[in-house]
C-alpha cells in the first residue's frame, strides 16, 4: 500500500482527541467541539455525551446526543422565559449543534434523520432572534425552486459593506457555518455575511423533493452572486467567497467561469474529488485493488462497518445515485482538470499538516495552475 493512499484513507482521523476508537465518531465528536469558541457547544456537555456513547454504535450515538439535545433546550427555554437573553441565545446555538450532531450519523432512510436536522433548525432560529446584529433568512432563486439561507449585517442600515459568501462541503449545514466558518468575525469587522444550503447539502436534501450535488457549481453560484448583488448594503466591488471541505472543489470551479467575484479563500483546495476517493478505497483496500471489484466489496464491507455504510448512504444520498458503479462515474466528474487558471481574482488557499498527502498534493497542483496572485498559509 502506497505511503499516499495510506494517508488519504486515514485523512478524516489525522487531527483527533482520541476520545473515541472509531476514527469517525473521533472526528465528528472534535467537530462539535470545535465551535465552542463561538459558543455552539460546551467541552464538558460534550465529553459527558462522549462517555456514554458506545464506540461505532451509530444508535448510541444518536440517543446520547439527542437527550443532552433536549436537556439544553430546557435549559434555553428557561432562560427565555426569565428574560436572560444572552443566556438563551448561547444555550439555543449549543442545542442545535447537540441535534445536528445527533443527526449526522443516522441512515437518510430513518425518518429521524429530518426531524433531528428540523430540530436543529428550529434551535438555530431561536438563538438568531438573540443576535445582536441583524439577520434574515432568505430563499434565494434556484432553478425554479430556491436554495435556503441567511444573510446578515453589522448594521441594520444600508452602508455599502464588503460581503464574505460562505461555503460548505458535502455534509455541512448553512447554520454550521455560521459557527464554524468566520461569519461572526467577519460581522464583528464590518462585513456583510451570506450562508446557504446548495443543491446536496443539508437544507436542500432534506426536502420532499432534494435537489443532489452538481459538478457544474458555476450554475449554483452564478444566481447566488446575482441575489447578494441585488441586495442593499453590498460593495458590487468586495464580494469575496470562503469554500471549505468539498467547497475546495465547488468554490474554484464556480469562479473560474464567473469572474465577478473579488476573491476567493479556498480551505483546502481539491483538484479531483475522484483521486481523494479513489484513494481512499486503495488506501484500504489495497494500491493494486482493481476499481472493477469495487462495487461487489462494497456492497459486503456495508454489511459489517457503519462507516462504510454510513459513507455509501451519505453519497447516495447527497448526489442522487444509487450503485456503487454510479458513485464512482459521479465522483469522476468532480476535477478541476486545469480550469482554476481561468480564475481571476486573487486566491487564499489553506491548509492543515494533518489533512494527508493528497490533499497537500491537490493543493500545490492547484496553487500551480493559478495565474493570479495567491497565497498559501499551512497551518
Amino acid at each position: 500500500m502506497s505511503d499516499n493512499n495510506k494517508t488519504v484513507a486515514a485523512a478524516m482521523g489525522q487531527v483527533r482527541p482520541h476520545v473515541f476508537k472509531d476514527a469517525e465518531f473521533d472526528y465528528a465528536f472534535t467537530r462539535t467541539l470545535g465551535v465552542m469558541c463561538y459558543a455552539g457547544s460546551s467541552s464538558g456537555e460534550c465529553y459527558l455525551a462522549a462517555q456514554r456513547i458506545k464506540n461505532g454504535n451509530v444508535e448510541s450515538w444518536t440517543v446520547e446526543w439527542l437527550a443532552l439535545a433536549q436537556y439544553v433546550e430546557k435549559q434555553a427555554q428557561a432562560a427565555l422565559a426569565a428574560g436572560h437573553l444572552q443566556t438563551a441565545r448561547d444555550s439555543f446555538l449549543r442545542v442545535y449543534s447537540y441535534y445536528r450532531t445527533a443527526e449526522f450519523f443516522i441512515s437518510p432512510r430513518d425518518p429521524r434523520k429530518r426531524d433531528l436536522y428540523e430540530q436543529s433548525v428550529a434551535a438555530f432560529a431561536e438563538a438568531a432572534r438573540l443576535f445582536p446584529h441583524p439577520m434574515e433568512r432568505v430563499n434565494i432563486p434556484y432553478e425554479g425552486t430556491s436554495l435556503p439561507g441567511y444573510f446578515m449585517r453589522p448594521a441594520d442600515d444600508d452602508q455599502a459593506r464588503p460581503t464574505l459568501v460562505l461555503l460548505g462541503g458535502g455534509d455541512c449545514s448553512g447554520e454550521e457555518l455560521y459557527l464554524a466558518s468566520g461569519a461572526v468575525p467577519a460581522l464583528e469587522r464590518g462585513y456583510n455575511v451570506l450562508i446557504f444550503d446548495g443543491p446536496g447539502q443539508r437544507g436542500t436534501s432534506h426536502r420532499d423533493h432534494p435537489l443532489f450535488f452538481r459538478h457544474d457549481w458555476e450554475a449554483v453560484m452564478t444566481p447566488v452572486l446575482g441575489w447578494v448583488l441585488d441586495q442593499p448594503g453590498v460593495d458590487p466591488e468586495r464580494v469575496a467567497l470562503y469554500a471549505i471541505s468539498f467547497g475546495g472543489y465547488l468554490g474554484p470551479r464556480a469562479l473560474a467561469h464567473d469572474h465577478r467575484w473579488a476573491a476567493l479563500i479556498v480551505n483546502s483546495p481539491m483538484t479531483s474529488f475522484y483521486n481523494f476517493v479513489l484513494g481512499g478505497v486503495r488506501g484500504v483496500l489495497g494500491s493494486s485493488f482493481p476499481i472493477g471489484l469495487l462495487g461487489p466489496i462494497v456492497n459486503m464491507l456495508m454489511g459489517v462497518s457503519p462507516v462504510v455504510r454510513f459513507a455509501v448512504e451519505q453519497f447516495r444520498w447527497m448526489f442522487g445515485v444509487e450503485t456503487i458503479e454510479e458513485i464512482a462515474e459521479v465522483a469522476e466528474r468532480y476535477q478541476l482538470h486545469g480550469i482554476e487558471s481561468q480564475i481571476t481574482c486573487p486566491v487564499l488557499a489553506m491548509g492543515g499538516e494533518g489533512e494527508g498527502s493528497e490533499f497537500l498534493r491537490q493543493s500545490e497542483e492547484f496553487l500551480g495552475n493559478l495565474n493570479v496572485p495567491h497565497e498559501y498559509r499551512l497551518f
